[in-house]
């Protein structure tokens, strides 16, 4: 079956490397975006689903050899077809075991004192795990993320690792996932089934930076790629897109943002600017996992979700370093924040329109710099926002 490209509007196509390529349509409608959908299940594509998320419809389909992901923006009237290897895309279903225990949210403290770095641990209520990004490798204490994972385990010898995000190729995002599968991949007592990201063409995370640096993330993606295969080969590599819902039986994960968004563009301003944007839910309570999200793509954000956006909980992007726009955070309107920064550095951002924004809406703060954070969840709202904010100016 040969890839049916969408042909409306103005079209252009990109690369987005290992054998994926999405057109993105302009001057187009909705109506046409529907017609091409019928069309893909008129040719012998399987319809997986089709859903609306604030006014943006999202559909996925699948051929004999290939998958179709399809999405119209309603702010922009645009079109995204991503066409890529059936064995990357990610089912939404991904089960459920008999519950065990409380769910519980882990802000991971980085070993190191310094001012990147973030990692979150989800335990569900069947025991498995979900994690989000990581941290940096540290020479100090190499195998921090197997220690945290563990000490939350119900059976420290079944270790299941349900799904494993990565938000962006930056070290201080994806190292420790690496060393993670290096050391673990192997164990019989470890078991990781999804490792989920979305990368671009790997050439495009070399280049100049707008401050004039230059950024060489190549290797990262890379690099993901071979230490799944070579360490987790059993599990799946699913390259994930705007729209998707993963299900891990009450545990609801949906997909805001992903590179595919940014795209076209022929280099990106910053690496940050690509990171997969997720809202994890459970039993209720929300929380916006934000990654390094910056002030391009956080506006992306805003215009292409609005008041969807809302949130209990908000992870500041960046470390809450040029955290995006005050008005991605008074969307997200989020009762609680996750600041994964260490203290004094956080003090230093305090008087920053998005954190001032953010800390107006916010009743909890919840910094995990070197200091590991649990939270039982549903969280109860503990009003700790002032003692934080006068620990920090009292630093």
């Amino acid at each position: 079956m040969s890839r049916m490209y969408y042909n409306k509007g103005n079209i252009q196509v990109v690369d987005c490397g290992r054998g994926t390529e999405m057109v993105h349509a302009t001057e187009t409608t909705l109506d046409e975006f529907d017609e091409y959908c019928k069309e893909l299940e008129t040719s012998g594509y399987e319809k997986l689903f089709e859903r609306t998320l604030a006014k943006n419809v999202y559909a996925a389909f699948k051929g004999e050899e290939e998958y179709v992901y399809a999405y119209y923006t309603e702010n922009t009237g645009a079109v995204r077809t991503v066409h890529g290897a059936l064995a990357e895309y990610g089912d939404e279903d991904c089960g459920s075991l008999p519950n065990v225990c409380k769910p519980l949210l882990c802000a991971v403290g980085q070993p190191s004192f310094m001012n990147c770095g973030q990692g979150y641990i989800y335990r569900l209520v069947d025991g498995r795990f979900l994690v989000h990004d990581g941290g940096c490798k540290y020479d100090c204490r190499p195998d921090f993320m197997y220690e945290r994972i563990r000490e939350l385990a119900v059976d420290e010898n079944n270790i299941v690792i349900a799904a494993w995000f990565i938000s962006h190729p930056h070290g201080d995002h994806q190292d420790a996932f690496e060393e993670f599968i290096e050391k673990h991949g192997a164990d019989n007592t470890v078991k990781v089934e999804r490792v989920i990201f979305n990368y671009a063409k790997a050439s495009m995370y070399t280049y100049q930076r707008k401050d004039g640096q230059r950024e060489d993330c190549e290797g990262l993606v890379h690099s993901i790629y071979k230490k799944c295969a070579e360490h987790i080969h059993d599990a799946k590599v699913i390259k994930a897109h705007t729209g998707q819902i993963f299900n891990f039986g009450e545990c609801k994960v949906e997909v805001l943002f992903t590179v595919e968004d940014f795209l076209p563009a022929e280099c990106f301003d910053y690496v940050n600017g690509t990171s997969i944007v997720i809202r994890v839910t459970i039993d209720g309570q929300s929380a916006m996992l934000l990654a390094d999200t910056t002030h391009t793509s956080g506006r992306i954000l805003e215009n292409s979700f609005g008041d969807f956006l809302r949130a209990d909980m908000v992870q500041f992007a960046h470390h809450g370093m040029w955290a995006s726009y005050p008005s991605l955070y008074e969307y997200i309107a989020a009762d609680i924040i996750l600041w994964p920064n260490i203290e004094p550095v956080a003090k230093t951002w305090l008087n920053d329109k998005p954190i001032v924004a953010a800390m107006n809406i916010a009743k909890d703060v919840y910094i995990s710099g070197t200091e590991t954070v649990v939270l039982e969840l549903p969280h109860a709202i503990e009003g700790n926002k002032e003692a934080v904010v006068e620990r920090l100016n009292d630093l």
